[in-house]
């Protein structure tokens, strides 16, 4: 989702990368959030007093002005989990470039090698947080923002005053590809009212790379953070960079000819500036780092701040190289969050914050390893349920512990089909449904019993407040079993009912409701089915909080299932993916293979129905509560559907009662206890030791 006005759009490519053009930059100047042409204005007029008075020999400087760096790593365990050492590289790089001792300087062409600028620029990591906490300036973030990649995903930037924030993603823009936008950054004058997006967005499998197309693209930008603009314009130079020493050019082809005089046949152009959209990006030329000099002594966008003697003792960036004092921040990823028993999943540290010299993993007595103390730990799980693990990392200055719980174990006792999951049955934790909440933030699903799709319950996602575009939360099927389906029940249906609190985008939003399903235990997900766009919010636009209404605003989706599905061990997941402010979300009403059951007044009626202890040894106490009196029996069935036990026959009245379930009689294993009115059933799974 574009949120910009745009002006103007100046493309930096990469061409001929792998045989294709590869846009690889993207500088937006705009009318929104912070952009005006009197800050603009101003902003130039500063920068031409001072370089009127520098000197013009760039020797003269003495000391090299320090930035305080801070790389935020957005990350999902994947590839793009950068380590310290590829950051370490990435930096190096960075400051080659604006010390003019990268390694290309000696391939600048006549007469650029006599207008090589040293912007005598030098990045250092931070040792110190906002806070004054001690820190290495590297700062890992575990979420599905790193898929997404825009304005909305800049989290915990830091304050611009003080730091440069670096942000690295998976994805820019929902593309993760080698091609497309590779980067991008805002001019001071654009972000001078705006200090969250202030900094650098980079994807993250540029970071460290020695390919020579790549390896500059940090100091192009961070050329725009230090209100650097793009060379390219048409030959009249409707759209000036402002420095005197690069001459007009229309753009760069695709050999790098560095004899290239196209807007002035009589004068070379500058196809090896770093800020060009070439694939030299070499230079950058002594006009270019007066022009950065003045942005760091202007106030715009705070930039006259940064390098300050009290700055930098304050973010610890005074002297190169300090002992650091910092203490390793615990996390961790997971390879996976809904898994079957004995499915191996693969847990990696994410710490930050420090380099780590010891860890020790702890899993539950259930797992085939209790404890650990490698990067990487792989364990199965021999009890359903969610599993709790932690893991404590230390150096010398301290430790620290991260505890989760994020990774739900299925004993893989698969319900038949058809079904129907209304939601009617009390609290979350009764629900064979479960939430996965990927980011383990407040924007979760929850089993709300304030209403539903014409009954009493259903599962609520609070969307409204979801922190940023493309969260994705998911509600998961227990396994089960298809084989009853044929063609002509083959489907999958659900109601929902959703709200959007944007009216400027109802329409184009990026919001998404998809159906996903795997036949291996949730090892692959396989697409389905999706809806977007202006149809999906059916509720309209709410401003506040939406609260659905039982009666109003809600709509069926029905999606077939293939036959390569229609086997046992199935799992379904639904998705549910944020957009630009999105409202609340209701799910409810799942029926698959078309099943009857479930529609009538049974499941309306029916408060709570739960078995404690479960799993049961000699005995278990079945609780049923009703709103009003029911006419219905309750059998115990094996797995084979086969009614083992008769428990209760008669009126179950409008009060809580207590039912006896003899498990002593059973044999070990996994049954279904079912309340029936002859017309619907509900159906609990029981447990016998």
């Amino acid at each position: 989702m574009k949120r910009f006005l745009l002006l103007a759009i100046l493309s930096f490519c990469l061409e001929h990368v792998k045989g294709q053009s590869t846009p690889a930059c993207a500088l937006y100047r705009s009318l929104e959030p912070g952009y005006n042409q009197q800050t603009k204005d101003s902003l130039e007029a500063f920068t031409k007093e001072l370089i009127s008075h520098h000197p013009t020999d760039h020797a003269a400087r003495s000391t090299s002005y320090v930035v305080p760096v801070v790389f935020h790593i957005i990350h999902d365990g994947g590839s793009e989990l950068l380590s310290d050492s590829v950051i370490s590289v990435e930096l190096s790089h960075l400051n080659e470039y604006f010390s003019a001792s990268n390694p290309e300087l000696s391939a600048v062409a006549y007469p650029f090698d006599t207008l090589i600028g040293n912007a005598q620029i030098e990045f250092r990591l931070a040792q110190k947080d906002p806070n004054g906490n001690c820190t290495n300036g590297i700062d890992r973030i575990y979420t599905q923002a790193t898929y997404v990649g825009d304005d909305y995903t800049r989290i915990n930037d830091w304050p611009r005053d003080k730091y440069l924030n670096i942000w690295l993603s998976k994805a820019l823009y929902y593309d993760a590809s080698y091609y497309g936008t590779l980067g991008y950054a805002f001019d001071p004058p654009v972000v001078d009212a705006a200090p969250a997006i202030d900094g650098l967005m980079l994807k993250s499998l540029m970071a460290g790379t020695n390919n020579p197309y790549l390896r500059n693209l940090s100091a192009h930008m961070a050329g725009h953070w230090l209100n650097l603009l793009h060379l390219e314009s048409v030959c009249t130079d409707t759209i000036n960079d402002y420095v005197a020493d690069t001459p007009p050019m229309s753009y760069v082809n695709s050999a790098c000819d560095t004899s290239q005089s196209i807007c002035n046949p009589t004068v070379r152009e500058n196809v090896q500036n770093i800020m060009t959209s070439g694939t030299c990006h070499y230079m950058f030329t002594k006009g270019q780092t007066e022009r950065m000099w003045a942005t760091l002594n202007a106030p715009t966008a705070q930039r006259n701040n940064i390098s300050l003697q009290a700055n930098l003792a304050a973010t610890g960036t005074d002297v190169p190289n300090p002992v650091s004092c910092a203490v390793p921040i615990a996390d961790f990823t997971s390879s996976a969050r809904y898994i079957c028993i004995s499915t191996p999943v693969t847990f990696t540290d994410a710490s930050y914050n420090a380099a780590v010299s010891s860890r020790t993993w702890t899993f539950p007595a259930d797992a085939t390893a209790n404890t650990t103390s490698g990067k990487i730990a792989t364990v199965s799980f021999a009890l359903p349920g969610w599993h709790q693990i932690s893991l404590q990392v230390s150096n010398a200055n301290g430790s620290d512990q991260a505890i989760k719980t994020i990774v739900y174990v299925t004993d893989g006792y698969q319900l038949p089909t058809p079904l129907f999951e209304g939601f009617e049955h009390g609290a979350t934790a009764q629900s064979p449904w479960q939430a996965i909440n990927y980011d383990n933030n407040s924007t979760a699903f929850n089993l709300s019993t304030a209403g539903g799709h014409q009954s009493q319950s259903c599962f609520k996602l609070n969307q409204i407040d979801a922190s940023y575009e493309g969260d994705v939360d998911i509600l998961a099927s227990p396994p089960l079993d298809l084989s009853t389906l044929d063609s002509t029940n083959a489907t999958f249906s659900f109601d929902y009912s959703y709200a959007t609190a944007d009216p400027n985008h109802a329409n184009d939003s990026s919001a998404q409701i998809s159906l996903w399903v795997s036949s291996d235990c949730g090892s692959t997900w396989h697409y389905l089915y999706k809806i977007s766009g202006q149809s999906i919010f059916n509720a309209g636009v709410q401003t506040t909080p939406y609260v659905m209404d039982p009666g109003q605003n809600w709509q069926t989706v029905t999606v077939e299932i293939p036959s390569a599905y229609r086997i046992p061990g199935i799992n379904f997941e639904i998705r549910a993916k944020s957009g630009t402010k999105t409202n609340n979300l209701y799910i409810d009403n799942i029926n698959i293979g078309q099943s009857t059951l479930g529609i009538s007044l049974l499941q309306t009626r029916v408060n709570t129905m739960s078995i404690t202890p479960n799993p049961a040894a000699h005995s278990a106490d079945l609780l049923v509560s009703t709103n009003s009196d029911i006419r219905g029996s309750v059998v115990i069935l094996d797995m084979e559907g086969r009614i083992v036990q008769n428990v209760y026959a008669g009126i179950l009245p409008a009060v809580d009662k207590h039912l006896a379930l003899r498990t002593d009689l059973l044999s070990s294993g996994v049954y279904t206890v079912q309340l029936t009115d002859g017309i619907t059933a509900l159906n609990r799974k029981l447990v016998k030791f």
